[in-house]
This record gives structure tokens, C-alpha cells and sequence, in this order.
């Protein structure tokens, strides 16, 4: 869904850390506001057992409460999630491609196309959850988006249907669009020579087109407190010990 003229900007990072291996997990989420820096930030730190909830379904839970708790605080404008892609990001992508779709086809959207059959009925809540906060953020007239965490050094490349890129690829860019159409997501006014394409996770169904970001004195503020706030977030969620360091087990147990 393109950008409109919408002025407020909120900025949500969510990562976390713990597998099923782990004694406890911890998440660490911060939101602010990207056109309103001096806005103090919601910063916050979640332990969870992971024996009891993945750390998908936890960091899409702690997603899901933070949007709905900004809408029903009355916010309207552009909401960009930034957090892990594995379980998150990728279904994020094809829960909005198959919106799209069905609304294009007139047809109600159906999220159990969007379940797997490995999926237990905790994933498939999870989903279903996370499919309501998009359509919920789309009905209060919102820009919706959820990103890559890995990727705040790079800039994202919207690339019309039709044209092909490749890693290494050069592009002009002059008033935010290059001379293949290719333009820079949330950036209208762009401009690079010889911007050189790199194609991160070429190998998956959903391939992500990007430029670096420029570290120079050029970089835009925000970007690098985006950077700052991700590096910041991780250092709040250590790796936890082990479920086997607790020695609280039976040799039945491992025997299992």
C-alpha cells in the first residue's frame, strides 16, 4: 500500500531471544515517534517461558498488544514494525499478499490458507492474531508495515512487476527514482550514482531488493537511532542457560 502525506510516524522494534532449550526468554520492545523524536519512547522488557510459548508466538503476541494499544490511543499515521524475519517478517509477506489478492478478487480473506499442517493450534492463534492487527491497522486508515530487524543498514527498494535486479547492479537515482522505475521505499526525493543493488536472501520466495545505507555524514538522524535502538534492544535480551544446566532431569527423561 503506497505512502500518503500522513505526518505521524511510530517506529516499533520488537527482538528476543529463547528456544525450547532455555531456562527463560526475554524480549525487549521500544516504540517511538520517528517525526517527533523529543516524544519520550515505551520501552519494554518481557521474560516468557519457553517451554510454554514459542518465541514467535511471543514476540507476535507483544507485537499484536503494542499496535492495538497505540490505535486505541487514537493514533493514525504510518506504523512501520521492525523485527525478526524467520516466522515473522515471511508470514507478514504473505499474509499481505494474499489480502491484496482477495480484495482485488472481491473475496473475504481466508487466514487458515496462510496455516501449515505441522502448525500447532498455538501458531495458527498466533497467526490469526497477527492477520486481525493488519486488517485492524488498515480499517483505522494506517500505513502498515513489518520489516526485517537486520536490515535498518540498508535501504529497501520498491521494484516495479516486470523488472529484474541483480546483486551488483548499478542504479542512478535522481529525485527518488531510478531509471528503471525502481524508487526507494519511504524516501521520495533519493538520489545516488551508482548505487550498487544487493539481493539478501536471494534464494527465498520473498528475496528482499536493497541498497546500503551511507554511514557518512549524509545519513539521515533517524536511520542511525533506528540502528542505535536495534543494537541497544539486543543487549537487553542475553542468552539465557540451558534446560540442561539446571540438572533437574531423570535418566527416564533421557531415555525418552
Amino acid at each position: 500500500m503506497a505512502e500518503n502525506n500522513i505526518m505521524k510516524k511510530l517506529n516499533i522494534v520488537a527482538v528476543g531471544r529463547g528456544s525450547r532449550e532455555d531456562s527463560e526468554g526475554t524480549l525487549a520492545l521500544t516504540m517511538y515517534r520517528e517525526d517527533t523524536p523529543w516524544v519520550d519512547a515505551v520501552n519494554e522488557v518481557t521474560k516468557f517461558n519457553p517451554g510454554e510459548i514459542s518465541l514467535r508466538n511471543a514476540l507476535i503476541a507483544k507485537i499484536d498488544d503494542a499496535v492495538h494499544t497505540m490505535l486505541e490511543a487514537g493514533f493514525k499515521g504510518v506504523i512501520n514494525v521492525y523485527t525478526l524475519r524467520e516466522g515473522i517478517v515471511l508470514k507478514y509477506y504473505e499474509i499481505a499478499k494474499k489480502m491484496s489478492e482477495a480484495h482485488k478478487n472481491g473475496v473475504p480473506f481466508d487466514v487458515t490458507t496462510c496455516f501449515q499442517d505441522f502448525m500447532t493450534s498455538g501458531d495458527k492463534a498466533a497467526i490469526a492474531e497477527l492477520a486481525e492487527t493488519i486488517k485492524t491497522a488498515l480499517d483505522a486508515k494506517c500505513v502498515f508495515r513489518i520489516s526485517d530487524v537486520s536490515l535498518v543498514n540498508y535501504l529497501e527498494l520498491v521494484v516495479p512487476n516486470g523488472v529484474e535486479l541483480h546483486n551488483g547492479d548499478k542504479l542512478n537515482f535522481i529525485d527518488g527514482v531510478a531509471e528503471n522505475g525502481v524508487t526507494v521505499r519511504n524516501w521520495k526525493g533519493f538520489a545516488r550514482k551508482d548505487a550498487e543493488v544487493r539481493v539478501i536472501n536471494e534464494n527465498s520466495a520473498y528475496p528482499v531488493y536493497a541498497l546500503r545505507r551511507s554511514l557518512g555524514q549524509n545519513m539521515p538522524r533517524r536511520q542511525a537511532k533506528l540502528a542505535d535502538v536495534v543494537t541497544k534492544l539486543w543487549a537487553k535480551c542475553p542468552q539465557a542457560e540451558m534446560k540442561t544446566t539446571e540438572q533437574k532431569g531423570t535418566a527416564a527423561g533421557l531415555a525418552a
